[in-house]
């Protein structure tokens, strides 16, 4: 692609004209008196002074083409030029430019626009974000409440919705802002999203929550402190729970949501103590131990990610493991792991990291006295 520069260069474009000095009528009446008499006129002269006439007026005309008009003199008018009509090469576009000048406007219109940069993400930004998401949840249940029954009456403002949930990802690259963002009763209405009739929407929610919480976030303990306390307050675990029972695996987005979900939780157990909290849920650890023995012709992803965060409740706490045995969770696993007496697994693959999984969590299990018990 040619430069700039080389564009501007060869861009058939004639330089400006200048208009000619004014000069004196006596000097002009002058000058032309003395080119009389000197013999520069149109006719040649005799040395007698006389004028020599030629034949042939059409003998005297130049050879060449015309001379272009003069210059039309200040404040007035030339004469106006013929329409050439359109321009079958493609020349002009309405606007009197080059078609590579046009490109050029618009490299230079792009580069301005880009100049000015994204918007700032500011405590300002954070402020009219969560408004603007209350405002859209408001203006969404009010529809949905008025017209149940014509989802296409409400489908825009969900849109609007879930555009806005994504736009809360940004978020993650800027924790200095979680305090203020749970402040504000944004991680409160994120969770409770959660709760939305449309799957979609509480997926949505979900998977923010699990970019928020990530442990690559270079978040601060106070700054990751504060977001989680306020999504636990607004009952996280719980909503995490109620989309466990109602998401359905068979359908790929749903499968999805399961996995955020589990990602959720993984990432709040980097927390010891809210790890600990999670290990005293006990519809947390009832799903989780049902979704461990659901039969499958080959162990899924969501199986063994499920096995690896029932696992990690086992080492948060000795109450949390005691709520596990409590489960059968010791008479479960013994089960599931009988399987691999007679070989193990491929290796690298989903099955080998569940089957680990499940031993890591029942040897915590039987350290307990009532798991020894059982």
């Amino acid at each position: 692609m040619a430069s700039i520069d080389d564009i501007f260069k060869n861009v058939g474009v004639p330089s400006k004209r200048k208009l000619e000095a004014i000069k004196d009528p006596n000097e002009i009446y002058k000058s032309s008196k003395l080119s009389s008499s000197n013999g520069s006129s149109r006719h040649g002269s005799d040395p007698d002074g006389g004028d020599v006439a030629h034949g042939d007026d059409d003998d005297d005309l130049e050879a060449g083409p015309a001379m272009p008009p003069p210059p039309p003199p200040p404040g007035q008018d030339g004469p106006e030029e013929p329409d050439v009509g359109d321009d079958d090469e493609g020349r002009f576009f309405g606007g009197g430019i080059t078609k590579q000048e046009s490109e050029v406007l618009d490299f230079v219109e792009g580069a301005g626009e880009a100049a000015q940069g994204p918007e700032k993400i500011d405590l300002g930004w954070l402020r009219k974000t969560a408004q603007n998401l209350e405002r859209r949840i408001a203006k969404n249940a009010e529809l949905r409440a008025k017209f149940e029954s014509e989802p296409a009456k409400f489908i825009g403002s969900e849109a609007d919705l879930d555009a806005d949930i994504k736009a809360l990802s940004i978020l993650s690259e800027h924790p200095a802002l979680y305090p203020d963002f749970a402040e504000l009763g944004g991680a409160g209405q994120l969770v409770g999203l959660l709760a939305h009739d449309n799957t979609d929407i509480a997926i949505d929610a979900i998977e923010i929550i699990g970019e928020l919480t990530d442990e690559d976030v270079a978040a601060e303990d106070e700054q990751w402190n504060g977001l989680v306390d306020a999504l636990l307050d607004a009952d996280l675990v719980g909503l995490l729970v109620s989309n466990f029972a109602r998401l359905d695996e068979e359908d790929e987005a749903d499968r999805n949501g399961v996995y955020y979900a589990l990602g959720v939780v993984e990432n709040l157990c980097s927390r010891p103590a809210t790890a600990a909290r999670m290990g005293r849920e006990d519809g947390l650890l009832t799903w989780l131990l049902r979704r461990i023995q659901r039969k499958e012709a080959r162990v899924s992803q969501n199986k063994q990610y499920a096995a690896e965060v029932l696992a990690i409740l086992s080492q948060s706490s000795a109450e949390g493991r005691g709520r596990i045995v409590g489960l059968d969770a010791v008479d479960a696993m013994l089960q599931l792991v009988a399987r691999y007496r007679k070989g193990d697994p491929d290796k690298g693959g989903e099955e080998e990291e569940y089957m680990e999984d499940l031993f890591e969590a029942l040897t915590c299990l039987v350290d307990e006295p009532a798991g020894k018990a059982k």
